[in-house]
């Protein structure tokens, strides 16, 4: 059925976008944060790298807190609601159901390329 195969391909497309950008954001995050640590571990001035080591990692830990927080209210809030998953495919027993058509009306329907309404 035309169906399917469009909803396999979102999926596809869906997931190989993803990818994509989760590379792209790896390398970005690489290209730019490469130099910054470069001069960290250069610098040679020891009380400033003890001001801001600390300061960093008391900044990590809160933003690790707030993160948790953030997860355990949202659990809270919405429970076990899942909405990062694709829709099941379309059959034409559902379709049956939503429009009161034939069923040789509903394969005629999804086989053509294009229909025109109206």
């Amino acid at each position: 059925m035309k169906i399917e195969r469009t909803q396999k391909k979102k999926r596809l497309i869906t997931h190989v976008i993803s990818g994509l950008m989760w590379l792209v954001i790896i390398l970005l995050n690489g290209v730019l944060f490469t130099p910054a640590f470069n001069f960290i571990t250069s610098f040679n001035h020891i009380a400033f790298l003890q001001f801001v080591l600390p300061l960093t990692v008391v900044f990590i830990i809160v933003i690790a807190t707030l993160s948790y927080g953030w997860s355990f209210y949202n659990k809270k809030r919405f429970g076990k609601l899942n909405r990062r998953t694709m829709p099941d495919e379309v059959t034409l027993e559902d379709l049956e159901e939503a429009i009161p058509e034939r069923n040789e009306t509903l394969m005629e329907l999804q086989s053509q390329k294009w229909t025109n309404i109206g």
